[in-house]
């Protein structure tokens, strides 16, 4: 396929990342551990989702720098990432160059935590947006991040369901989605 298939994420950025998984664990979810990114200058914690999705929360790490993260957070803490499932990276980039949009396209892994699996994955990333940062994801190992002591929640939640954007011009922002995922908007 090379079209979206589904909402894979989206990622909180926040200063103090402890703070933040603090808050969420308080709200009834369960945090993943620290996993720090290629390069141990950021890394993540997430909560995970049975049905379908997960949050990221994403942050410097002491020590570490980032001058994407650092922009979003000169806007706001909170949500400026948002991923998109793909089935197809390959298929997905082409499509993508046809209807004129570049996107840089990686392969990554990293630990889920200090003794678990390695999640691997493919993103394709095109520029950033003035609302955040789009990715177009295919998990390679989907059973690292999805394992099952991170999917029970004691508040209940079992999927990201949706995400709604607040944009300042609505239609414009819904074609270059439209386009970007490969599927008609309703």
């Amino acid at each position: 396929m090379n079209h979206a298939t589904g909402l894979d994420h989206i990622g909180i950025v926040c200063r103090d990342l402890d703070a933040t998984a603090q808050t969420f664990e308080a709200a009834g979810f369960v945090v993943t551990p620290l996993a720090a990114h290629e390069g141990g200058r950021t890394g993540n914690r997430c909560v995970m989702f049975r049905d379908g999705g997960y949050i990221e929360l994403v942050s410097t790490l002491p020590g570490g720098t980032s001058a994407t993260l650092d922009r979003f957070l000169a806007r706001h803490e909170g949500a400026h990432i948002l991923a998109l499932t793909i089935d197809d990276p390959e298929a997905v980039a082409e499509r993508l160059n046809r209807a004129g949009i570049t996107s840089n396209a990686s392969r990554s892994e990293r630990p889920v935590d200090s003794a678990g699996p390695i999640a691997r994955f493919t993103l394709l990333t095109p520029p950033d947006r003035p609302e955040g940062r789009v990715h177009l994801i295919r998990h390679e190992t989907p059973g690292a991040l999805w394992q099952d002591r991170f999917l029970h929640h004691p508040n209940g939640a079992t999927a990201l369901a949706e995400v709604v954007l607040t944009v300042a011009e609505p239609a414009q922002t819904a074609a270059w989605y439209s386009r970007l995922a490969g599927r008609s908007v309703v």
